[in-house]
């Protein structure tokens, strides 16, 4: 197109006046013809009146926009450009909230100090049969119970009065139903059989105003699959049942899925969408918090073993054991690798009280991501005595891999626990073709 065409449309007659167009607007050729969109006076062309006309006409529209050639300026327009006035004048966008437009509305809130965030949605990850089903139980406690916390160490939730009457939900996707209602039983949450609307936990000294707990055994409801969010129909399903929750019972302000393995199958490649589509879901249905757990790999720390699984997750909370899964006598472990600046626990000790209640160790410190530094050869040296200490306790085998970890961690921690040997710290004992390591000085204080 030349310069003389395209300027034809830059000058028309309104009420006996000749106007000029502003510039850099847009036309449209095809098959020979030059359509202008914009059509002046009056801004009754294409983007405005599509409502006025009849499919077959609309249809012939859409066609002329699909094949022809933008120009402005009577400079062709690039794809990308092409595409964007395409989008406007079919009005692809219009409902959309503006991507732009988001406006944060303030500072972080913490929900459970030291740990976790509102607006948040964390995974927690750990090894099949470590007992990550019996930490959501304690943490589901500490959600509904008032003064509780979680591990018995972290601050008491922070919630307002009305984010306090908020329902918690928690979805069960491969415990036997009897197996989780005694375990959040243990816990010291009552459960009304006969609630209103379904049954729920409660806190035994509520007044009235708490949280409510209600659980989904995906068993009962068909399988561990019927929670597949990649799937849309299930998606559907599960935004019209929590919506018909918020309606009689408020809406959540937390939802909890235990056993993400379980609903996919122990599919890797869909453990990123699957997040993806939780958190659509979560502020679909405006429930602000959200916890999902899956398991970690054999060798590693890692959801699943996969990148796919990294999902943008804000934050990966793990719960793992120093000897195999499969020994319920082991030493669990609890750590935090959240996002920004959200609090960091140190790799910290969990035990079982003589009341059931798990705990954390003494080594569970929150960082300041902000403020946070390499660990001085003090802390390492400090950090290899609490583990020897700790396994000790537990009456665990103190082998190097116990104390020290592995991969690139056993490297450095193991040339210090010899020199630490060496400075009279701690002494080895051959045992069953390894070391186990022990104290030779008291604890500091």
């Amino acid at each position: 197109m030349n310069r003389e065409t395209y300027d034809q449309f830059a000058t028309f007659e309104h009420e006996g006046q000749t106007l000029t167009r502003a510039p850099r607007f847009v036309i449209i050729e095809h098959e020979r013809l030059v359509y202008d969109p914009d059509a002046r006076p009056g801004r009754l062309g294409w983007a405005h009146d599509w409502g006025t006309l009849t499919p077959e006409a609309a249809d012939e529209r859409r066609a002329i926009l699909a094949d022809g050639t933008f120009w402005r300026d009577a400079e062709r327009l690039s794809p990308a450009q092409t595409n964007y006035e395409r989008a406007k004048i079919l009005r692809t966008y219009d409902g959309l909230p503006n991507a732009f437009a988001s406006r944060p509305s303030g500072a972080v809130r913490p929900y459970i100090p030291g740990l976790w965030h509102h607006q948040s949605v964390p995974m927690l990850g750990g090894p099949p049969k470590v007992g990550k089903s019996l930490l959501v139980c304690d943490l589901a406690a500490a959600l509904v119970i008032a003064g509780r916390r979680f591990l018995d160490h972290f601050g008491p939730v922070d919630v307002t009065p009305e984010e306090r009457a908020r329902p918690i939900v928690l979805v069960n996707a491969e415990n036997p139903e009897e197996d989780m209602h005694e375990a959040l039983l243990a816990t010291g949450l009552e459960y009304d059989a006969m609630g209103d609307p379904y049954p729920f936990y409660f806190d035994p000294d509520d007044d009235g105003t708490g949280s409510m707990l209600f659980v989904v055994h995906l068993e009962a409801a068909g399988g561990a699959d019927t929670f597949d969010l990649t799937k849309q129909d299930i998606y559907d399903r599960w935004e019209f049942e929590l919506l018909g929750l918020a309606l009689v019972a408020g809406p959540p302000l937390t939802l909890i899925v235990d056993g993400v393995t379980a609903i996919l199958n122990s599919d890797t490649t869909r453990y990123g969408r699957w997040y993806s589509e939780f958190r659509r879901l979560l502020k679909s249905v405006d429930v602000p918090n959200g916890l999902a757990t899956g398991h970690t790999g054999m060798k590693n720390s890692y959801l699943m073993n996969g990148v796919e699984s990294m999902a943008g997750q804000d934050g990966l909370w793990t719960y793992e054991a120093n000897e195999p899964y499969v020994n319920p006598r082991a030493l669990r472990r609890f750590r935090t690798v959240p996002r920004l600046h959200a609090p960091a626990v140190d790799p910290a000790p969990v035990v079982m009280g003589e009341d059931g209640r798990l705990r954390l160790g003494p080594s569970g410190v929150a960082r300041d991501r902000a403020q946070e530094a390499q660990p001085s050869p003090d802390d390492k040296r400090r950090y290899l005595r609490n583990q020897i200490a700790a396994l000790t306790a537990a009456r665990q085998d103190t082998f190097t891999k116990a104390v020290c970890g592995t991969g690139e961690a056993y490297t450095e921690y193991a040339a210090i626990l010899r020199q630490m040997e060496q400075d009279g710290e701690v002494r080895k004992e051959p045992k069953r073709g390894g070391f186990v390591w022990s104290l030779m000085t008291p604890e500091p204080d």
